[in-house]
């Protein structure tokens, strides 16, 4: 490659990355709490106990939980049915009509054994918002919509920009050395440069398994 090529490469890659860093960190600070959204909501609200039974105790039909829904909120209509494979759970969001927007849903949530109702949640956008459902905003669009969202989109193109560029940039200069090799006789920025290329390595690494589908 020559040296005109990889000065634009290395423009690339210097500008899309400065362009994605900061709403990348944005997104992992606000996406974390998220990840265990069931476990604090539990701590944040207080919710019935779950009945006592036998491990091997059977699910309660699915279709007689969503009437249970159905009957509690006469005329909406059954839009998502959650089966929780980890808690003896079952949660059925309702919407008011079929053209009503996600906000308007109100889930409920039962007792897959029982068909117990333990917590019902209001809809997003007359519920007070707590911890959680700020954190969702961030995370989703940034507090402005659908204009967030596509930002969000934006930057992820210039992530992958990103990445591309930096192998281009660093693949010639690390073909003498082995993966992870951190050089400690050299400069300062030399050692910065190669911890640089490891950690970013490592993180891409990390962002893409967990994209994948069953990671």
């Amino acid at each position: 490659m020559g040296s005109r090529a990889l000065r634009r490469w290395a423009l690339v890659h210097k500008w899309a990355s400065l362009a994605c860093t900061a709403f990348l960190l944005v997104l992992c600070l606000s996406g974390l709490p998220l990840v265990f959204k069931d476990e604090l909501r539990g701590l944040l609200h207080d919710q019935p106990a779950r009945a006592v039974l036998p491990a091997d105790t059977s699910r309660i039909d699915l279709d007689a939980v969503v009437e249970r829904a159905r009957a509690r909120h006469p005329g909406h209509i059954a839009w998502v049915v959650f089966v929780d494979d980890d808690e003896p759970e079952i949660t059925v969001s309702l919407l008011p009509s079929a053209k009503a927007p996600p906000a308007q849903a109100r889930r409920l949530k039962f007792d897959s054994r029982t068909g117990e109702l333990l917590r019902e949640i209001e809809p997003e956008e007359t519920r007070p918002q707590d911890f959680l459902d700020v954190m969702l905003r961030l995370h989703r669009d940034l507090f402005v919509g659908l204009p967030g969202g596509l930002f969000l989109a934006a930057i992820g193109l210039a992530f992958v920009a990103s990445l591309i560029s930096g192998v281009v940039v660093y693949a010639p200069f690390a073909r003498t050395l082995d993966f992870g090799t951190v050089r400690r006789g050299g400069s300062t920025r030399l050692r910065w440069l190669d911890l640089h290329n490891l950690l970013a390595s490592w993180a891409s690494h990390g962002c893409w398994s967990s994209a994948r589908p069953g990671s």
